[in-house]
């Protein structure tokens, strides 16, 4: 804008100079012609009185009969025209010099604007430079901030890629309905009467191998049965893994050398990842575990905890850019690089909106987890 500001200006003031100019040539010209009716005035001035004497004289020899009759009116008559045109001569000269005079002061005034002009567009063209100058070196200075804050990123993109990112499910208590801890002689009759044992299983994940918890010999008394999954990696198929896997939570009784299962649930990971995100990190989710005949027969209370697990940075194809508008006003830079964050997506059903964020990226072709 400043650059503008001053091209306006110094182009304004070319236009006064230029204007300046042709006023100073006529004002020049003007003067040359006052300059040379005052020379035709003043060469015509000796003249002129001689003249004049002539006329008188010659008008005197012819009238020189009637002289004394007339009384001498045509003398005096042509010597009154003599002083009239006389006079009339000089005011012409003086006013053709007072026309001079101004002619030279306002030729002058146009030399001094001229050269204001002139200095004004210096000016102009010196502030220009300058300002030419100072937006170059703020473009460099910001050319390396970008590149410092670039070296940044990808230093804190590098830290992140070496870290191994984590998911811990602990199994905090269990709940159990006593029928359900009695073995039937179905099943085993030598275990008919026996002290039970549980323990849990997780499966379903394709990015967790499957896990099974050590053995609690207690339904009513606090446990810790901890599964960890680390130096997990999760590719480009990411968003269809979290869409689709549910772990499969299984709870088993154990009596002696068998095990049966006792009840089972199914946990979709799109939920577990919402409630995550809902308790920055970390979350206790509380999910209810059915027998074969449907009926709820215990109850898991689990911890969750995430670290390093993030959806931070996608890399999509300019045309499919139009499926995440309604998530994120950010645009593909020239590598058709866009940042999205999951902390934008703002409070409400998380769940739902996740979802809706995986489904607006259904055209990822690379995505990085940081």
């Amino acid at each position: 804008l400043e650059l503008q500001e001053a091209a306006r200006h110094r182009d304004a003031a070319r236009e006064d100079l230029a204007d300046a100019r042709t006023r100073l040539e006529a004002a020049v010209k003007e003067k040359s012609e006052l300059q040379q009716r005052l020379v035709n005035s003043a060469a015509s001035l000796p003249v002129q009185p001689g003249a004049v004497e002539e006329s008188i004289a010659r008008m005197m020899a012819d009238r020189r009969p009637d002289h004394e009759g007339e009384g001498g009116d045509g003398d005096s008559s042509s010597a009154a025209t003599s002083r009239w045109e006389l006079s009339t001569l000089r005011e012409a000269a003086a006013a053709t010099a007072r026309d001079l005079e101004f002619a030279e002061q306002r030729a002058d005034a146009f030399e001094r604007e001229c050269q204001q002009r002139s200095k004004d567009l210096r000016m102009c063209t010196q502030q220009r430079d300058e300002l030419l100058g100072e937006n170059l070196r703020l473009r460099q200075e910001i050319t390396g901030i970008k590149t410092s804050l670039e070296s940044r990123e990808r230093a804190v993109i590098d830290e992140a890629s070496g870290m191994l990112a984590s998911v811990s499910v602990a199994v905090e208590h269990i709940q159990c309905e006593p029928a359900a801890l009695v073995a039937k002689p179905d099943e085993d009759p030598a275990a008919v009467g026996a002290a039970p044992a549980l323990f849990v299983s997780l499966d379903g994940v394709s990015a967790f191998e499957p896990a099974v918890s050590d053995v609690v010999h207690a339904a009513d008394a606090e446990c810790d049965l901890r599964f960890v999954f680390g130096g997990l990696s999760i590719g480009g198929d990411a968003p269809a893994t979290l869409r689709t896997d549910a772990a499969q939570l299984q709870l088993h009784r154990s009596t002696g050398l068998t095990s049966h299962v006792v009840a089972a649930a199914s946990l979709p990971m799109l939920h577990v990842l919402a409630k995550v995100l809902e308790g920055g990190g970390e979350a206790v989710l509380r999910t209810a575990l059915y027998d074969g005949a449907g009926t709820p027969v215990a109850q898991l209370t689990l911890r969750v905890r995430v670290s390093h697990v993030a959806l931070a940075l996608a890399v999509v194809r300019p045309d499919m850019q139009r499926d995440a508008e309604a998530l994120s006003a950010a645009k593909p830079d020239d590598s058709g690089t866009t940042k999205y964050a999951l902390a934008s997506l703002g409070k409400g059903d998380v769940a739902e909106r996740i979802n809706a964020w995986l489904f607006a990226f259904r055209g990822v072709i690379a995505i990085r987890i940081a």
